[in-house]
């Protein structure tokens, strides 16, 4: 919980960060608003400011939440608001609020106080608080600010550690160290003086894991919906069906295989995809994920999702090959590329992008979310394909984008024509070979 609270805050911090604003106004606990015990946001943004700020003269606020570059005159910084942040943390993680002024080893001064932070004075951390909170707590509020992470780094600690945590299944064998620390700070033990050895489970050799061994994790996340309250199956594709739902009527439902082997950093982000669908904006582009069954006739699991009335984009592209122009070509990539910038806003990649995973509901592309590595040749980064020590970032989507941008222009799927095998196709797009623009593509569009 108190994580989930600290990744919301965190998410608003980081979209002001993004916009080149600083907050300012963490320098109170009561800058903090929660909803229903499980969401939490910025209450005000009045005190919010531009950069680069000049004015030196920071006035209100608790003195303890104020950065010591703020106390000595310095102008407000992003890292300033890391600080404060950092001062929340404590808040959070402790469930106390600091006085406004606490003593000082040195003197009980409010004017020698400003001395006694710069030189590393700080609320106190209980023993049972977890290593690795209390470690990015402390990074938040070093006296340096050089020295402070940014809000992205901060932002994907915390979603590193609550992904930890929302892993742990009882029925699995071993634990991370963070989901040890976390049970034990909520049984109020502590294990900070542990040897590493004895609550380090071996590491698996490889970083793909079976869909089995989180969908637990997956279900805390979303509704899990009955098979008896899906009716009226009607299949458009291998993976793919139509239900009717009790309460909502028509969904699409994506078929997961059991088998099916899933990257640790795919889990992580499909998560946070999750946690992600209530924001603002999230639905307008990207697909919501209604809930999860299961199939007992073929033994799998099924996202169950908002309905679309078209279909995937493939489908729809071959069904409308003679009635889309180019305005209507480009108003499809521009949609998919407004949902892939709101997951990129967020510091998160999509992994799987193709045209079967947009699907289009009342003519608008919406992207679907996936938890599977991308087994559509075509549309995999080639430096992916060459290397399997790279890394895939924001650039993969990118790539990945750019072949839909293709597929879109030309109504067709690409390199459909079959005439090469998919492990020669993978040696041509490594070696640099592409799809041809089809005739009177817009200069703008390529």
């Amino acid at each position: 919980m108190k994580l989930r609270l600290l990744l919301y805050l965190s998410e608003d911090l980081k979209s002001l960060h993004n916009a080149k604003y600083v907050h300012r106004y963490y320098k109170y606990p009561s800058s903090v608003l929660v909803f229903d015990n499980s969401f939490c946001a910025i209450e005000t943004f009045l005190e919010c400011k531009a950069l680069p700020l000049t004015n030196t003269d920071e006035k209100g606020g608790r003195y303890l939440y104020k950065a010591p570059e703020i106390l000595v005159g310095q102008p407000y910084i992003k890292a300033s608001d890391i600080y404060s942040f950092g001062m929340i943390m404590h808040v959070i993680g402790t469930g106390t609020i600091s006085p406004s002024d606490f003593p000082s080893p040195f003197n009980n001064f409010i004017q020698c106080l400003t001395f006694d932070i710069c030189f590393g004075l700080r609320p106190h951390i209980p023993d049972n608080i977890p290593k690795s909170f209390k470690n990015l707590m402390e990074k938040c509020w070093n006296t340096e600010p050089d020295l402070r992470p940014n809000i992205h780094e901060v932002h994907n600690a915390l979603l590193n550690l609550w992904s930890s945590i929302y892993y742990y299944d009882k029925n699995l064998t071993s634990l991370n160290l963070a989901c040890l620390e976390y049970l034990a700070a909520d049984n109020n033990k502590d294990y900070s003086n542990s040897k590493p050895q004895e609550i380090i489970p071996q590491q698996a050799e490889s970083s793909n894991l079976r869909l089995s061994d989180i969908i637990d994790s997956m279900k805390r996340l979303v509704k899990f919906i009955k098979m008896n309250e899906l009716t009226t199956k009607t299949p458009i594709g291998s993976m793919t069906s139509t239900y009717i739902l009790k309460e909502n009527g028509l969904v699409f439902c994506k078929r997961l295989k059991n088998g099916q082997l899933v990257r640790d950093e795919s889990i992580k982000v499909f998560i946070h995809k999750l946690n992600m669908q209530n924001k603002p904006g999230f639905r307008l582009r990207i697909i919501p994920i209604l809930g999860m069954s299961f199939d007992e006739s073929i033994n799998e699991h099924l996202l169950v999702m908002q309905y679309a009335d078209s279909g995937n984009l493939r489908q729809f592209l071959k069904n409308h090959l003679e009635k889309l122009n180019w305005d209507d070509k480009i108003k499809l990539a521009y949609q998919i590329t407004e949902g892939i910038k709101y997951l990129h806003d967020e510091d998160i990649f999509h992994y799987n992008l193709h045209s079967k995973n947009i699907l289009i509901h009342q003519e608008e592309a919406k992207i679907i979310l996936d938890i599977a590595k991308n087994s559509e040749i075509s549309f995999i980064d080639p430096k992916l394909l060459e290397d399997d020590s790279y890394e895939y970032d924001k650039k993969s989507d990118i790539y990945s984008l750019g072949v839909l941008m293709w597929e879109i222009s030309s109504s067709k799927p690409p390199f459909a024509d079959g005439k090469v095998s998919e492990n020669l196709l993978k040696n041509d797009l490594i070696g640099g070979h592409r799809e041809e623009p089809v005739p009177d593509t817009p200069d703008e569009y390529l």
